[in-house]
């Protein structure tokens, strides 16, 4: 037994130190193969003797003849090349098991579409056997042809392979253990299933996205996905073993499989939308090569092996080229998505061009080829995976059906907006002659409300006709001069009603040397503030907007352009939508997500008017963003300077008003018209104030009271006013509101208010109130 062990051990180390030295040593090419104790998995192709039969004609009993043996030449080559070829090529091999029991290995060759391999077991001249003579592919691509061979202990058996096939015969030779071979099936299957699943599911994805928004490109990238599943798995040869189907129907389902993919990535980029003048001229020459690759494919299935397996590449080749150079140099309506299609078929270019050079024996990346059928459809359908999605987050209409109709003419834009402001002009006018009829307080809420409406109905007229101005590239400023407090402050009343439903405060101040009219696009600006107000409204509840203007000046100290802040103080819904929204507006860039129509509206007005909007800040209590504008002031020659007017000069007004930023906007503009001015944030302060004043004979001459606050609102402290007797005389008091000013007329004339002002209180508006209340103090009047 100890002999035994010995004899063993030293069989085991010289078979080991041999296999190294064979590997090392390519003079070794046509000694026989060691085989290794352990599990292994090697190329042989390099210790393989080669034969050409060109006319086909030798027997196997010619083969063996001393002449022709010594006519084999060994391959020196990691894998072997013969290019198409009609010739039989014998292939020579020697394999020694030095071990004392017999051992069981696999010899296999690669490439499932070479048709016939044969195999001949010539240990014995006197004895030669035929093993397992296959005509059809028994195994995966790297494994194609398998033989089991039974080598018998310390002895050298001779095989003899025949390969005969009517065009490429590229192949590689292993030699394994049957479990190698096993676990080398199951992960090319696995690799190979995973890789035909995910092409599968992509399917799914976009048949799913094609019958929801009817896309025909859509359609065209799934078809392709599933040509290249099919393609896929019939080159790799599992079709034939799942189908069990032979090798010359296998290729014509590959052929068929790469036109139909072809065809489909054609037509996916037909789809893409193409603009400019070569537009028709590049659908054209797509409609042609998806005609050409069908056609093309239909004439390679009729052709022989040898002539399918040249001109199948080529004419991928001449597809795959035609498609980048129209992808590199034209323009469509998504150039992102384009990008990505460029990429893939570049990605497509490259990877058939080195299986031609690699079969051609032009180049040395045999381990590349092998899966090159699981890259190039896994590449190209990512690819399209990408630009899908580029497309859906853009405008629908780059996905859409053209039979949907989805796309609008600017031209049918621009006539539908002026076709909605004549009869909203019409309700509007009506409207306004209706209220200086005598109405119930009821009657004039109705009123008022239709105005509303019908302002925000205007307001959208005027937007859809930017928006076709926008889309046909006739988008024009109307500069001339305006005043910007008198429009912001225009803008903010239209949301009042809103604000007060939300508890929200709207205020406007502004800097003392803010020029008093400023020369740009009115309409324009008062579109933009509307959308940008009405997004800021939506997000902010029980707090405050406030907006600060302030001129911008150059270092020379002269005016060209204005700021205006807005900063949100309170609670902030929904901050992330908020913020999104925001950076959308912000940003200069464009953008590939689905944009509100009045959103674009307000980036593209932005642009026009070379502004630029900036966010600072934004929490879920605060926020801040300012809105650059380039508005220079109007010049001295053509502007209209106002006179002095110092007719509220020395009055001493009282400001109740329980929200401290308004109370500082009030006062601050009061101040500059000569109002002596003190301010308290409650009801029963102010009553003290009143008192004390009247008691040392310097009574207030009037106040200004917001209608809504804490504890005691501005009705019930004139109702306290009024009771008490200390306060003599009564001043005059302006009570402002954020509610209709018909739905608060008649409590406010019940305890002698006769003057209101609807919010925001800033600007000309609060001026007028002013004069009213000091020249005709007890006349009802009241200012929206």
């Amino acid at each position: 037994m100890a002999d035994l062990a010995k004899r063993l051990f030293d069989s085991s180390w010289l078979a080991g130190l041999l296999w190294l030295l064979c590997l090392s040593n390519s003079s070794w090419a046509s000694s026989p193969v060691l085989i290794p104790e352990s599990d292994f998995n090697h190329s042989i192709s390099s210790y393989v003797s080669i034969l050409e039969d060109p006319e086909s004609s030798l027997s196997i009993d010619d083969i063996l003849t001393q002449q022709v043996q010594l006519r084999f030449t060994p391959s020196h080559s990691e894998n072997l090349h013969f290019g198409v070829s009609h010739s039989t090529f014998w292939l020579r091999i020697s394999l020694y098991n030095p071990f004392p029991i017999d051992k069981q290995v696999i010899l296999a060759l690669s490439n499932n579409h070479i048709p016939s391999v044969s195999m001949f077991d010539i240990s014995r001249s006197d004895a030669i056997t035929v093993i397992n003579g296959f005509t059809a592919p028994s195994g995966s691509y790297q494994q194609a042809h398998p033989f089991l061979l039974t080598l018998p202990a310390m002895t050298t058996q001779s095989y003899l392979l025949s390969l005969s096939s009517g065009g490429l015969i590229n192949t590689d030779v292993r030699l394994m253990t049957p479990q190698r071979f096993l676990q080398n099936e199951q992960c090319q299957s696995i690799l190979i299933g995973l890789v035909a699943g995910w092409l599968m599911a992509t399917a799914a994805y976009f048949i799913n996205l094609a019958l929801t928004r009817r896309s025909w490109l859509a359609w065209c990238a799934s078809g392709y996905c599933l040509a290249s599943t099919v393609f896929m798995v019939s080159w790799l040869g599992q079709l034939g073993l799942l189908l069990n189907i032979d090798l010359e129907h296998s290729e014509i389902v590959t052929e068929l499989a790469t036109g139909a993919a072809i065809a489909s990535q054609s037509l996916a980029v037909y789809f893409l939308g193409w603009k400019g003048q070569h537009a028709r001229l590049f659908r054209q020459i797509l409609l042609g090569s998806t005609g050409l690759s069908i056609l093309g494919t239909i004439l390679l299935t009729s052709l022989s092996g040898s002539y399918s397996e040249t001109l199948a590449p080529l004419l991928v080749i001449l597809m795959q080229l035609i498609l980048a150079i129209l992808l590199g140099i034209g323009s469509s309506r998504h150039p992102s998505a384009q990008r990505w299609f460029l990429t893939g078929t570049m990605a497509n270019l490259g990877g058939v061009l080195l299986i031609l050079f690699i079969s051609n024996n032009l180049l040395e990346f045999d381990s590349i080829n092998n899966w090159m059928a699981l890259l190039l459809p896994s590449v190209m359908t990512a690819c399209m995976v990408m630009a899908v999605l580029r497309l859906t987050r853009k405008s629908d209409q780059f996905l859409e059906s053209p039979n949907r109709g989805v796309a609008i003419n600017p031209a049918i834009l621009s006539q539908i907006s002026h076709e909605l402001r004549t009869p909203i002009n019409g309700v509007l006018g009506m409207n306004e002659l209706l209220s200086d009829t005598p109405l119930t307080d009821n009657q004039r809420d109705f009123t008022e409300t239709i105005a509303q409406a019908g302002r925000e109905m205007l307001h959208v007229a005027n937007e859809i006709s930017v928006l076709a101005k926008i889309q046909d590239d006739h988008l024009e400023l109307d500069t001339r001069a305006f005043d910007l407090v008198s429009l912001t402050n225009q803008v903010l009343v239209h949301f009042q009603l809103e604000a007060n439903r939300k508890q929200v405060e709207l205020m406007v101040d502004q800097e003392e040397d803010l020029p008093a009219r400023l020369v740009g696009d009115r309409n324009r600006l008062q579109t933009l503030l509307h959308n940008l107000y009405a997004r800021l409204l939506a997000y902010t509840e029980q707090g405050e907007i406030s907006t600060h203007l302030s001129p911008l000046r150059n270092n020379r100290g002269q005016v060209h352009g204005v700021s205006i802040q807005i900063q949100l103080h309170g609670t902030i819904t929904n901050r992330d939508d908020l913020r999104i929204m925001l950076d959308l507006l912000c940003s200069t860039h464009h953008t590939n997500g689905e944009t509100p129509w009045n959103l674009t509206v307000s980036r593209h007005l932005i642009r026009f008017m070379k502004a630029s909007l900036e966010m600072e800040s934004l929490t879920t209590q605060a926020g801040s963003l300012t809105l650059y504008l380039p508005l220079e002031p109007e010049s001295a020659e053509t502007s209209v300077q106002p006179g002095h007017d110092d007719s509220l000069i020395g009055m001493h007004i009282l400001i109740v008003d329980d929200n401290a930023s308004l109370r500082k906007v009030i006062e601050k503009q009061i101040r500059r018209w000569g109002v002596r001015v003190e301010s308290t944030y409650s009801g029963k302060e102010a009553l003290a104030m009143l008192r004390n004043q009247a008691a040392t004979g310097h009574a207030f001459d009037g106040a200004i009271i917001d209608q809504d606050m804490p504890v005691m609102n501005g009705l019930e402290l004139m109702q306290r006013i009024q009771d008490d007797a200390s306060i003599s005389p009564k001043p005059n008091v302006l009570m402002l509101t954020g509610l209709s000013i018909s739905s608060v007329r008649e409590q406010a004339h019940a305890v002698e208010i006769y003057h209101l002002l609807a919010k925001p209180a800033s600007g000309e508006r609060l001026k007028r109130a002013l004069l009213e209340l000091k020249y005709r103090p007890q006349r009802p009047s009241s200012t929206h």
